[in-house]
């Protein structure tokens, strides 16, 4: 019943997308680009060239999806979602997000409900409702809509909504796993490397961790280089450990540079400007070893003047990030430092968290 009155909302609320009367009307250099054969399908595939191509034009992007969406194209409704909920071409609007989705799924689109699910687990555009994003998680699933299956997963690995789990996740997650969805081939490394629903397998880890980080995924990428520095589960490689920490960090991931530029220094392989810039990186994105360690680099004058002002601010902010060593090093660095040096150390921490928040 939940469900029925649900779609009631949505088609009462939603029923007449109002995008293109929220558009300005086309300028003179619009129309320079002009729309193609007026049909669905080619509105649709047109709107992904802008969207996606090379000449990038997110205003007709979204101009191509609106007028292949009236047409009755129904991927267009999904793309609408996305734009609306990343802002490129309209104006960032979650709840517009959400009321695309609601169409789009409703109209069988297995995307559209893979991310109306998603807006229910998260709270985006809607009340956070765990019931409602199970049901079109598993509506999803159905049309073989792989993360949903890795959606799933994570909810029944979480007990969210749901009793917990681990046999149920772990068969969920193999399954998305096995579909090819990188996210899920992660999770499935996580699994065999903590026995969560599976026998503890540390080799299984490392080939699904390697599967997904070739996927892209960049938590993998660092993991799989931790298991080749510290020979967990793999034989003890700094080469391959530098290596997937380099394709980590070269994605812009934190722990994967804070883990080069240790792996660097500690082998004596990168210089050190090369290696004091991929940790203030890492620091800068609020990974707080980094912090640690760009703290301890101006105390010590390791690549940088010794500068203790400098050195409290990155403590302070390892410290608000949760590092428990950071305390530690916070009351010893106090008694070194002058009043006025100990207020213009806590302005450049408020002043750089500021800027992380």
């Amino acid at each position: 019943m939940r469900q029925s009155f649900n779609w009631l909302l949505c088609l009462l609320l939603f029923s007449a997308p109002a995008l293109a009367e929220e558009m300005p009307a086309p300028s003179a250099a619009d129309e320079e680009i002009a729309l193609p054969q007026e049909d669905g399908p080619s509105l649709y595939a047109r709107g992904l060239e802008l969207l996606n191509g090379p000449q990038r034009d997110y205003k007709q992007a979204a101009r191509c999806f609106n007028r292949s969406a009236s047409l009755g194209c129904i991927q267009a409704y999904t793309q609408l979602g996305l734009i609306s909920a990343d802002g490129l071409g309209v104006p960032q609007n979650l709840e517009e997000a959400y009321r695309w989705y609601c169409l789009g799924a409703q109209l069988g689109d297995a995307q559209a409900q893979y991310l109306l699910g998603q807006c229910y687990a998260e709270g985006l555009g809607v009340e956070q409702d765990w019931a409602q994003a199970r049901y079109f998680y598993e509506k999803a699933a159905v049309q073989n809509q792989a993360p949903a299956w890795t959606a799933l997963g994570q909810i029944y690995a979480e007990g969210h909504g749901v009793k917990r789990d681990r046999h149920e996740a772990y068969s969920l997650t193999r399954r998305a796993a096995e579909a090819g969805d990188a996210e899920a081939q992660y999770n499935l490394g996580l699994m065999y490397q903590d026995g969560a629903g599976v026998r503890r397998d540390r080799a299984a880890a490392a080939t699904w961790f390697e599967k997904a980080a070739r996927g892209g995924q960049t938590d993998a990428m660092n993991d799989l280089g931790v298991m080749y520095e510290k020979g967990d589960g793999l034989k003890a490689d700094s080469a391959a450990a530098l290596k997937w920490y380099r394709m980590a960090a070269d994605a812009g991931d934190a722990a994967g540079q804070y883990n080069l530029a240790a792996l660097l220094d500690k082998t004596g392989q990168g210089n050190s400007q090369q290696i004091l810039d991929l940790f203030r990186s890492a620091a800068d994105q609020g990974f707080a070893p980094a912090q640690l360690s760009l703290g301890a680099r101006y105390v010590l004058g390791t690549g940088v003047d010794t500068d203790l002002v400098q050195a409290y601010a990155w403590f302070s902010l390892a410290d608000a990030g949760g590092d428990a060593r950071a305390k530690a090093c916070l009351e010893h660095l106090r008694d070194n430092l002058s009043p006025e040096e100990r207020v213009l150390a806590v302005r450049l921490f408020k002043q750089r968290q500021a800027l992380m928040n």
